[in-house]
């Protein structure tokens, strides 16, 4: 899908009532160091207004994190959701 919301329509077997994503893209970073890789992103979207809300927003009740590595090319996504009642 294009947006968010149509991947998750596509992958998800749960009715959700609110979802949000946020991506982190970085070169020059070792994968092969989690411990110091992870803090880096998060410090990254806490810096940035609408990376900073979506994980600070009290409705999302459950995350999806997924990274990928290209030598020391790496990419970061992390989905955010409310399950519907």
């Amino acid at each position: 899908g294009e947006t968010p919301e149509q991947r998750l329509a596509a992958g998800c077997r749960m009715r959700l009532a609110r979802s949000g994503e946020n991506i982190w893209a970085g070169s020059g970073h070792d994968p092969h160091h989690p411990e110091v890789l992870a803090p880096l992103i998060v410090d990254r979207w806490l810096a940035s207004p609408g990376h900073r809300e979506n994980l600070l927003h009290p409705e999302y009740t459950a995350m999806g994190i997924g990274v990928a590595a290209w030598g020391r090319e790496i990419r970061a996504t992390q989905m955010l959701v409310r399950p519907a009642p």
